[in-house]
């Protein structure tokens, strides 16, 4: 099938591609490794050589890549220096666990020039740090920063992230300039229900992106006064004794005002005010009295009664109204006019007069410089000097002040714009693909990214052939489709049931009446909802984890609608980034207690307070609070109210809810919900937000209940702030927006509302591009065509919204369709959906103009009911191997997962509590705890614990303060300190060189502002204590780290293990019985120091995080590092005091259970495995022991391999089911 006419381009190598000067464009369709591709790319420009033989970048920081998001350039920091440490060992002839394939690319990218590469690699690896990798709003921030001179911008300007406040302070000052000085104005403002804020979705429509035309656009004080040379002019030929005799003499249909005596009545009077002036009633009198409305509703039952209808337009009243209604619509059109350019104009000079920029303040500002400096002025110069090349990732997402900038700023060296026009789905937040397509137009050459990486070749033919069935599926002409091919040859997993990819779950037309008709959609949407629990039930009893499953939906209320209905059948599951928590139920709850607080004997507050889930009291005991006798228990409430008032006022927000939810045992109530999680975390960031509001504005409590109100009352924000949080980590399915899973992939995906299409509002102003221009019209002379070219871009977008949504899937995609709908609705119905486009087969579709599709479409389908079924039943009879079709119609329940069919599994294992533990038992025995839970006597109910990190230590015996910076025992504390120490662990090769360590201390001791430069004594200290750990034998086994495989070691190696049950909790007295009887006399002096520690019986799991597993001559060990500040005493770090330390922190504990979790790991993954034969032990590097002199022995090692017996009994404590532990 031929495709659209757009631009062949070649495959992108990223080894023999041309990286030359100029703009480069590479299409890269979805899953095609384009992280993958750009990390690599890196690696390219790096080794690059001009024609001169000299590097193209000089060094790793003279890269420059930009991205979409924040959480995008951490992912590509992390490619990066992965592709970097496999690229450096590599060119050493290193192992590696690098795939073959990349390094024979790597090899490939040597061409034989391995020492060359080594020096490059080992340069960029030292300066990584250096690297620039910024979102497109962090790199403007930079350079107008870093080169405020040569852009000529104001120094120290800070960055506005939240416009809001500022935007209605702007329409606030425009509306007391325009309204208050004019009463006739204000008072039409008020008939029509006009407000400051009225017009600030049209603001944010045409300030969406730059350079917006508006049309019409008539200047306010002309069209003004037209209105009233218009009034006057009706006035003028205004007779009502006149008028009712006119309409008197003519016949008239039922829907006209003047068959009513009432309605009639009613128009005379508002023509009468008309003629005293009042703008309200003149609207109303030029729509009823204009020609247009009044020949519409004309009886024409004769040839007399047709030329009476003619003759209206000579009437003059009815001509006055006519240019009444017109002018006055003018005005209304000025009206907006002057917001619009008011309020730009009053943030441009507040911004200015505060020293701020808004975010789409900075593209402006650096575009606008860099056009009127040009390629050759300071600015581009200055910045071609800092980067010699540059990656711009995501740039389909882009504008037409974002090419401008990067086209200016990188003439004449190698600007590589990478993205995917069918992956457009940004509109609302500004990317304009039209902005891409013209950019793409200078581009070459031009390359593509067409083999998949993601998904199997089935899932990759399915989709294909959904976006074959049109020429255009994209609707416009310049995005084009080719279809990938898969990278992998491989198939589903076995326990994947069926063999096609991408199934669709259908439902038909319903039969009213004797007729065949569309079902409703909330009909539909139930059907496939539960069709969809159905399927994701079955899987998860054939093994799969929810985990990996996603259902993806258009809105948050079908978001949480889904949540609701796969708790209700006990499957785990969460809704990511839907809602705001400013409208949620939690924070509505908590404004009703804190009203409550504020005004503890305000009896109607009280009472809306405790008839919260917050504070839990319920509708009886409100009710019960109104007899007699009950003045006591009321007493009580209000005196309660009043200590939290005194704590608010005397404490602080943030200690008054701590106790708010301490007394009213909140969490414990909440979390008995099926949605407790949810609710929980709600109401924590409900905390949170309100707590920095207090602190950010200094309110007090009346402040923070009138800024809840206000914050409630507009628009929903957008900041991350304010955006529902995940409510958990767990094995839960993942429920997001389609926009939200760009770029994410799951195994299973449901899309159980894609039939949903909802066309063009028209009632409302539209912004269409037009001759290469975007264009803002709110009732220009080109309305019908603008709206045509409306409707086209909405299905546009649409189409590009089912693409992503359809290559999510790694094995298989649910797809919901069907005859759904209301067949006399013209504002929503499966026949405006992309999927009716996508899947039509109405004849001829393809060869009509672009403007009439969608109403092609929607008009075929919604003539036949049957079409639906036939046009998809075709499409899966041509790929039977790749598509399956579902019949729904009927509500089949899914089947619940009960305890007795579920898997055992930790997310079922947190929701099947039997009904008669009581609330209480359940949240203070079942949990997912660590170590730190284990030995504090706590756990927290939360997912994943954090990672073990050290705390300060023990008394110090000889202050080590009398150190020198350069000696590492002198090196901070804490559990910052813990943390960076980690992490340099975790990012090193034990192999490193003493130079190569220096320089990776350094950055990360300057990222963390621990040092202010390089030759900062700490610097040496820290890298000195590494090489020691990494070159100091281990006691007892003669091996160092630096003789450790890479391939053979896994640092932060996380565990979850299930430990007893309900029936048989796990205790702390457990353990000390199993230390006791197989311990040996170590076991026995630390199984006392257990059993003081007492505790709840738990069940559950127990989780956490091992520094590094390791394997060497096939034993394996756990390893962790501990930087506890013992002193400056070297005996402190000898074996007895280091044993000491261990029991009383009780390490021994956890490297017992770290070895538990190992064993029971290397059972199931060893053949023949033992013990005796494969488990190691477990070495710990206190830190600090490894300066020199730090230690008695030479080093700060801890080591020990555990008897045989005591593992396995541990692992026996853990492994119990339906019986009692005696202990």
């Amino acid at each position: 099938m031929t495709r659209t006419a757009v631009p062949d381009r070649t495959q992108f190598a990223v080894d023999t591609s041309p990286f030359a000067p100029g703009v480069s464009l590479v299409e890269a369709s979805a899953g095609t490794g384009k992280t993958f591709n750009i990390a690599m790319s890196v690696i390219r420009l790096l080794l690059e050589k001009d024609a001169h033989g000299e590097p193209v970048v000089k060094d790793i920081g003279n890269i420059l890549v930009v991205t979409f998001t924040v959480a995008a350039t951490d992912e590509l920091v992390e490619r990066i220096r992965g592709l970097l440490r496999w690229a450096y060992d590599v060119s050493h002839g290193r192992p590696t666990n690098a795939p073959y394939n990349t390094q024979q690319l790597l090899l490939r990218l040597f061409d034989g020039r391995e020492e060359y590469a080594q020096q490059r690699l080992a340069r960029a690896l030292a300066e990584l740090d250096t690297l620039a990798v910024f979102t497109i709003h962090g790199f403007c921030k930079r350079i107008l920063d870093e080169f405020a001179l040569e852009s000529g911008t104001a120094f120290g300007a800070t960055l506005l992230e939240d416009e809001e406040a500022l935007l209605l302070n702007a329409l606030q000052d425009w509306w007391r300039t325009r309204f208050y000085a004019d009463g006739a104005l204000a008072g039409y403002a008020v008939q029509r229900s006009w407000q400051p804020d009225t017009f600030l979705s049209d603001y944010r429509l045409w300030a969406r992106f730059p350079d917006v035309r508006v049309d019409p656009t008539p200047a306010f004080d002309e069209a003004r006064q037209q209105a009233q040379v218009a009034i006057e002019a009706f006035a003028a030929v205004w007779d009502e004794r006149a008028f009712r005799s006119l309409v008197a003499d003519m016949e008239w249909t039922q829907k006209s005002p003047f068959h009513d005596p009432a309605q009639f009545d009613e128009l005379m009077s508002r023509a009468a005010e008309a003629q005293a002036g009042r703008l309200g009633a003149a609207e109303v009198v030029g729509r009823a009295l204009c020609v247009e409305s009044l020949q519409d509703v004309v009886a024409k039952r004769s040839n007399a009664q047709k030329a009476k209808r003619d003759q209206i337009a000579e009437w003059p009243v009815a001509q006055a109204a006519s240019r009444l209604g017109a002018t006055l619509e003018t005005m209304q059109q000025a009206v907006r006019v002057d917001c619009l350019g008011h309020v730009r104009a009053w943030l441009v000079e507040e911004k200015r007069r505060r020293n701020q920029m808004g975010f789409d303040d900075l593209l402006e500002s650096l575009s606008t410089v860099l056009a009127a400096q040009g390629a050759d002025g300071l600015l581009a110069t200055a910045i071609r000097s800092q980067f010699h090349a540059a990656l711009i990732d995501e740039f389909q997402d882009t504008d037409i002040h974002q090419f401008r900038i990067f086209d200016t700023a990188f003439a004449g060296r190698p600007l590589f714009l990478i993205g995917d026009p069918k992956q457009a789905i940004y509109a609302f937040r500004g990317a304009d693909v039209h902005a891409y397509l013209a950019a793409v137009e200078r581009a070459s050459p031009q390359f593509t990214l067409g083999e998949n990486y993601r998904s199997t070749p089935a899932m990759v033919e399915a989709v294909n052939a959904v976006f074959s069935q049109r020429l255009q599926p994209f609707v416009e002409d310049a995005i084009g489709f080719h279809g990938a091919t898969a990278a992998r040859n491989e198939g589903p997993p076995a326990i994947l049931s069926g063999t096609q990819s991408l199934h669709w779950l259908f439902v038909g037309p319903e039969e009213r009446r004797g007729k065949w008709t569309v079902t409703s959609q909330g009909t539909a949407r139930q059907l496939i909802f539960a069709a969809c629990v159905r399927h994701m039930a079955q899987q998860i009893r054939d093994g799969w984890e929810p985990r990996h499953m996603a259902v993806l939906v258009r809105t948050a209320a079908e978001g949480q609608a889904m949540a609701e209905l796969l708790r209700a059948h006990d499957i785990p599951a969460v809704v990511s980034g839907m809602g705001n928590i400013l409208q949620s139920a939690e924070m509505l709850e908590l404004q009703l207690v804190l009203e409550a607080v504020a005004s503890p004997r305000h009896e109607a507050r009280v009472r809306a307070a405790m008839a919260t889930h917050l504070w839990g009291s319920g509708a009886p005991e409100v009710q019960q609070m109104s007899q007699a006798g009950c003045e006591a228990e009321w007493d009580a409430v209000v005196a309660s109210l009043t200590a939290l008032r005194d704590t608010w006022v005397s404490h602080g927000f943030l200690q008054m809810t701590q106790e708010l939810l301490a007394q009213r045992t909140v969490a414990e109530r909440v979390l008995a919900f099926r949605d407790g999680d949810r609710r929980l975390t709600n109401l924590r960031h409900a905390v949170e937000l309100l707590h920095h509001a207090t602190v950010d504005e200094s309110l007090n409590s009346e402040g923070i209940l009138r800024w809840i109100s206000q914050q409630r009352a507009e628009r929903p924000r957008e900041a991350d702030i304010s955006e529902l949080r995940l409510e958990t980590d767990a094995d839960a399915v993942q429920i997001l927006t389609i926009h939200k899973s760009k770029g994410l992939q799951f195994d299973l995906v449901y899309c159980p509302t894609l039939f949903r299409g909802r066309p063009t509002d028209t009632t409302q102003p539209l912004l269409v591009h037009e001759g290469g221009q975007v264009v803002f019209d709110h009732g220009s002379a080109n309305r019908t065509a603008r709206e045509q070219q409306a409707e086209v871009e909405r299905l546009a977008e649409d189409c590009r919204l089912a693409y992503v949504a359809l290559t999510r899937a790694r094995f298989r995609t649910y797809v919901g369709w069907g005859a759904v709908g209301n067949t006399n609705s013209k504002v929503s119905g499966a026949w405006f959906s992309a999927l009716a486009y996508l899947l039509s087969d109405q004849p001829g579709l393809d060869q009509q103009p672009t403007s009439d599709r969608p109403a092609a479409v929607a008009e075929w389908f919604r003539s036949d009911c049957t079409r639906y079924e036939a046009a998809l039943q075709a499409l899966v009879r041509r790929y039977p191997s790749h598509m399956a079709l579902e019949m729904i119609d009927t509500l089949e329940p899914p089947v619940r997962l009960h305890a007795g069919t579920a898997p055992q599994a930790p997310h079922f294992a947190a929701r099947l509590l039997p009904d008669t533990v009581p609330v209480r038992t359940r949240f203070d025995t079942f949990a997912v705890t660590s170590f730190t839970g284990l030995t504090a006597g706590a756990h927290a109910f939360t997912v994943a614990a954090p990672r073990d990190v050290d705390d300060v230590g023990v008394n110090t015996t000889q202050s080590v303060q009398a150190l020198p910076r350069s000696d590492f025992r002198r090196f901070p504390a804490g559990r910052r300190a813990g943390t960076l120490l980690h992490t340099l662990f975790e990012h090193s090769r034990f192999d490193d060189t003493p130079a190569l360590l220096r320089d990776r201390v350094a950055g990360e001791l300057l990222r963390e502002q621990i040092i202010a430069d390089r030759i900062d004594d700490r610097v040496e200290a820290v890298a000195q204590m590494m090489h020691a750990v990494f070159t100091t034998p281990l006691p007892s086994w003669s091996f160092t780290l630096a003789q450790l495989s890479t391939d053979r070691a896994r640092h932060e190696w996380e565990f979850l293990l299930p430990f007893a049950d309900a029936e048989s909790a796990f205790t702390r007295q457990a353990i000390a019985l199993a230390f006791e009887t197989h311990g040996g006399p170590d076991g026995v002096r630390y199984a006392a120091m257990l059993r003081q520690l007492g505790g709840a019986r738990l069940h559950g799991f127990l989780t956490g995080f091992v520094d590094l597993v390791c394997e060497h001559d096939g034993k394996w060990y756990v390893i962790d590092w501990k930087s506890n500040q013992l002193g400056a005493d070297p005996a402190a770090y000898g074996e007895t005091s280091l044993q000491a330390v261990m029991d009383s922190s009780h390490y021994t504990l956890q490297y017992h259970l770290y070895l538990v979790a190992l064993h029971r790991y290397l059972r199931t993954r060893l053949p023949h495995y033992d013990i005796d034969v494969h488990l190691g032990g477990a070495a710990y590097a206190f830190l600090r022991g490894f300066a020199p002199g730090a230690s008695v022995s030479g080093h700060g090692w801890f080591t020990h391999r555990p008897p045989r017996a005591l593992i396995e009994a541990l692992s026996a404590v853990m492994d119990r089911r339906g019986r009692r532990e005696s202990a």
